[in-house]
């Protein structure tokens, strides 16, 4: 009697759930790693630089994102496994990506504390590399980390759901950027439930079209207004941020 289902449709079945995810993130891990390279050259362009000027924080977070992506596609796919010390190295990655973001909400929210933004991200990154090294179990590790990301992210969120409305931040799409934010925090807040129930690749799948919502948020304007000179955007993305907050 031949069976109804092989290895074969087995191994089809898992193919066919793996590859949305894994096409969806390894095209997300390029362009982002493209943008990236776009902003930190847009960064440097302008005749007076400064390391927390928004071009230069989101192209690093895009860089490290682009990699963390292109590791879960990996992982995904069955070519890294998905084990507890791939996950210590991946948060490596992860924590590269937020603090940009971090140091980004300091400066936009706290900007009248300056001289505490040092110690607060110190403080930060050593509670994330504390629990990255410590954490015996991947549930523990993304319970402990998880939280902390999305506090920032929340942060974030707010941060452009306020320029969306005030219409301050011409040089980036805040509607977009802003929902781009909310589905990073669903693919966080989902990622441990589905940890162990088959669904994995949910979250890596709401992440990935994330990444490319959050990266057209830099683009889609640049396209339809053509280049702006150096010191026209250091003007709109810097202190056009900054004063919508402060």
């Amino acid at each position: 009697m031949v069976p109804i289902y092989s290895d074969y449709d087995s191994k089809l079945v898992t193919w066919m759930q793996i590859e949305p995810s894994f096409l969806l993130s390894v095209s997300a891990a390029l362009f982002s790693i493209a943008v990236s390279v776009y902003l930190l050259f847009l960064w440097s362009s302008y005749p007076n630089r400064l390391m927390t000027d928004l071009p230069l924080l989101f192209g690093l977070s895009f860089a490290f994102q682009g990699l963390n992506s292109l590791v879960q596609a990996l992982i995904a796919d069955g070519s890294i496994p998905d084990t507890l010390e791939v996950l210590r190295l991946r948060a490596i990655v992860v924590l590269l990506t937020v603090l940009p973001m971090f140091v980004a909400t300091l400066v936009i929210w706290a900007h009248r504390y300056r001289r505490y933004h040092r110690r607060a991200v110190v403080a930060f990154v050593s509670y994330w590399l504390l629990v990255d090294a410590l954490a015996p179990t991947q549930a523990i590790l993304l319970g402990l980390l998880i939280p902390l990301m999305m506090v920032v992210l929340v942060v974030l969120l707010t941060t452009f759901i306020v320029t969306w409305r005030t219409g301050r931040l011409k040089e980036v799409r805040s509607d977009l950027m802003a929902l781009a934010l909310v589905l990073i925090v669903l693919s966080q807040a989902v990622r441990v439930p589905l940890l162990n129930s088959g669904l994995s690749y949910v979250p890596v799948l709401i992440n990935a079209v994330a990444t490319i919502l959050a990266i057209s948020s830099f683009v889609i304007p640049r396209l339809g207004k053509g280049s702006a000179s150096p010191e026209e955007n250091a003007a709109v993305v810097t202190a056009g941020a900054y004063g919508t907050m402060t």
